[in-house]
């Protein structure tokens, strides 16, 4: 019998190591973050950290310090958008919005989302981890949540996982769900006392770009 796997949903993940410079982005990130709550987190989630998110003034002066990662991470949506199909001519995704986050130590943690208004999203790793990163099978709660499956397939797999790599970048389709799970430092053997720092970002064709933005 053959069994096709039709539909899939893409992924990627690719080093930026050799294109951008890790160390002068965890700085920006270190310096900017320094004014930020960890409050302000828990206007949008559940989880503890720091975060730019909604933060413009932050973001824009983190652009400004960053062009040529943003540039970077650019170019390599659009290639993703292309190879996928997904690409409309002439009119090339840009950056719209993005943030950092910093969670804080001995809680990395962020519940289940998406950002289901945007075509495509990317994460950017800026430190190593051993939390990593679950993308949800957007299959699973059809029918995979209703029995406990003999053998995991790529029909009945729950989640993928992306470990936190410096220098690592997801890129992904806004409609997919992911989060980062909660691991308790007494259930692990490895540490949790180094802030975990990500960079999400979302994109689209016709909406004003954050280098746009860093230019006015």
């Amino acid at each position: 019998m053959e069994i096709m796997g039709l539909f899939p949903h893409p992924i990627s993940r690719l080093d930026l190591s050799d294109e951008v410079n890790n160390e002068i982005i965890v700085k920006s990130i270190n310096e900017l973050s320094q004014d930020i709550s960890e409050e302000e987190a828990a206007k949008y989630w559940d989880c503890k950290l720091i975060t730019s998110y909604n933060n413009d003034a932050i973001n824009i002066e983190f652009a400004k310090r960053n062009k040529l990662f943003i540039e970077t991470v650019e170019k390599y949506v659009n290639e993703f958008m292309m190879l996928v199909g997904w690409y409309e001519p002439g009119h090339p995704n840009k950056i719209t919005s993005m943030w950092f986050n910093k969670y804080v130590e001995g809680h990395h943690f962020q519940e289940a989302h998406n950002h289901a208004g945007h075509e495509v999203c990317a994460i950017y790793y800026a430190t190593p981890d051993l939390t990593p990163t679950l993308f949800l099978n957007p299959n699973h709660q059809s029918y995979h949540c209703n029995y406990e499956p003999k053998e995991i397939t790529i029909f009945t797999d729950r989640c993928y996982q992306s470990m936190a790599q410096p220098g690592t970048l997801v890129i992904f389709p806004g409609y997919l769900q992911h989060s980062v799970p909660y691991i308790r430092n007494d259930h692990t053997q490895f540490d949790l006392i180094k802030n975990r720092i990500t960079i999400a970002m979302n994109f689209g064709k016709f909406r004003k770009s954050l280098l746009t933005k860093a230019d006015e």
